[in-house]
């Protein structure tokens, strides 16, 4: 749609919205979004053809040395019901949203990865790996991505994540794990979380290597948890564990699995918490 143009008016955009009626396959190239410097809000639905937000076919030599593409004022990103999207960008660059605060990806069916990547040791890519870089993303919502297998790639930097708060996954049937070992300590803020109608086998996945002392994971600020309809969860985790939600208040399942491993957990805590005046959670099916 928009090649190598810098005009004045994109370079002082604030506001994108595209809905429907586009017939183009690829929507930015990296130049024009790189100029995108004011832009705060892009939402972007209902467009059939589209395969990638940002091209890189027909790039300059010189073009091809900047391998960061920045939104620097981007606070809100919505794409939803591109049934044909593969990829947000297919080249090998680096998008960093600075600013970014909630993201919607819903409707995409055919979305492997945010952007293109090696599949791992497991054959499996992630929707972020390291080249996506969002430190200030606080709201996320993943909705009918039925392509995707793992949301977060395995040892992402330490800020990648860090302000999220809530989380909302639902009706990604492909999708296996939820979290990699290596992501849960940067969840630090992370207070509503809702895992729905998904594939997913384990909350958290197995760290590399042999583990030889038991995981220990918490989720110190997570109040709210929602785990429906999750056919295939077999265990919260693989190995020898604990999770600890000392700040839950809420919790909506009909997952015997997580119900049964949970309080039983919860058991154990109450043991330990005797007497340092601690809150234990109760589990009601």
């Amino acid at each position: 749609m928009w090649h190598n143009q810098t005009n004045y008016w994109i370079s002082n955009l604030r506001s994108l919205i595209i809905k429907g009626g586009c017939k183009f396959e690829h929507l930015l190239s990296p130049s024009v979004a790189r100029s995108m410097v004011q832009l705060q809000r892009f939402d972007i639905a209902d467009c059939m053809c589209l395969r990638e937000m940002i091209f890189t076919e027909e790039i300059k030599v010189e073009e091809e040395r900047k391998d960061v593409i920045c939104f620097p004022q981007l606070n809100s990103l919505r794409i939803g019901n591109l049934p044909n999207l593969i990829f947000f960008c297919s080249g090998n660059y680096t998008i960093e949203f600075p600013l970014l605060k909630e993201l919607e990806i819903e409707g995409c069916p055919r979305l492997k990865a945010f952007i293109s990547q090696t599949s791992n040791q497991s054959g499996m890519q992630a929707l972020f790996n390291e080249k996506v870089v969002v430190p200030s993303l606080e709201t996320m919502t993943i909705f009918q991505l039925s392509n995707v297998k793992m949301i977060f790639q395995n040892d992402l930097p330490s800020d990648s994540f860090q302000n999220l708060r809530k989380l909302s996954v639902s009706g990604c049937e492909s999708l296996k794990i939820l979290f990699p070992a290596s992501i849960v300590k940067h969840l630090l803020q992370l207070e509503d979380l809702s895992i729905i109608k998904c594939g997913v086998e384990e909350i958290v996945s197995e760290g590399e290597g042999v583990e030889e002392q038991p995981m220990r994971f918490e989720f110190p600020k997570v109040s709210s948890l929602v785990v429906e309809d999750l056919k295939e969860l077999k265990c919260p985790y693989k190995g020898q564990h604990t999770i600890l939600w000392p700040m839950l208040k809420t919790l909506r399942t009909n997952c015997s699995a997580l119900l049964m491993i949970m309080a039983l957990e919860d058991v154990r805590l109450m043991q330990e918490r005797k007497g340092n005046g601690e809150a234990a959670m109760l589990i009601e099916e």
